[in-house]
């Protein structure tokens, strides 16, 4: 009699997680968007023209008390092959290089890194347009993606953690907490094959107060402040960039703007 073989069942289980695996892994690597980093903004120019080339920021800050929003500048290219040079075919050939990629949308995955309940939407789609060209020979950068919207700063300022209690209820105070902002770029080739991007994390500290130096000044604006605060507004609060008391006072909400005092 021939005798049957049976698979046992932590055998079977096994193999099933090896093939689950090697599934995933073809998927994980199937990446035609490469997010290559992000650009630090410029504050004197007000832009990304100098910064492109250099060192990426690895994390931001984004202090409440001197903004209403945040946003990225972002850098990407194209990872296929241009096949029709590739193969080094020519017009009559009658092929077209279709791995060109249509950028579509941003997707931001919004991780509560501190468990401080965020009260955001967990992932927020933000639609985007540039093309990736298969023959660039710079990444393309992609300006002013913003990331915290007004509104979702509304959210953030009521935050527990950046509360505390006072005669007539709570009342803002200084604090932070972390924000891990896990970053997808889409596309789309020419001949409409979806495609996407490495995962980047990005952790940004969300804060009140903690971009204010100095000690409480009852003074003018300097003329750099002043310049400032007309040509890169945007910059002031940021990551690397700090406000003195003065600034802070010309920015904050006034509900806000006893924080400017450090």
């Amino acid at each position: 009699m021939t005798s049957r073989k049976y698979m046992t069942p932590t055998l079977a289980l096994s193999l099933t997680a090896l093939c689950a695996s090697m599934l995933l892994s073809c998927e994980t690597e199937d990446i035609s968007i490469n997010l290559v980093k992000v650009i630090p903004l410029d504050p004197e120019s007000c832009d990304t023209s100098t910064t492109a080339k250099g060192d990426p920021v690895t994390s931001g800050a984004f202090d409440l008390v001197l903004g209403t929003s945040y946003s990225l500048n972002l850098s990407a290219s194209n990872a296929l092959l241009n096949v029709v040079a590739a193969k080094e075919l020519e017009d009559r050939d009658g092929r077209v290089n279709t791995n060109n990629i249509n950028l579509t949308r941003l997707s931001v995955e919004y991780i509560d890194a501190d468990g401080v309940d965020l009260g955001l939407d967990p992932i927020v789609d933000i639609p985007l347009a540039g093309q990736l060209s298969t023959d660039a020979t710079e990444p393309l950068v992609i300006p002013n993606v913003v990331v915290f919207t007004s509104q979702m700063t509304e959210i953030l300022e009521q935050n527990g953690v950046l509360k505390g209690t006072g005669l007539t209820g709570p009342v803002p105070v200084r604090g932070s907490f972390t924000v891990i902002l896990q970053l997808t770029l889409f596309g789309e080739t020419v001949d409409q094959k979806q495609v996407q991007s490495n995962k980047v994390n990005f952790p940004v500290e969300v804060c009140t107060g903690c971009r204010v130096r100095g000690t409480w000044e009852d003074r003018p604006l300097t003329e750099e402040e002043t310049l400032l605060l007309s040509t890169c507004p945007n910059s002031i609060g940021k990551d690397t960039e700090f406000a003195s008391c003065a600034l802070c006072q010309a920015l904050a909400k006034p509900e806000l703007i006893q924080l400017c005092e450090p």
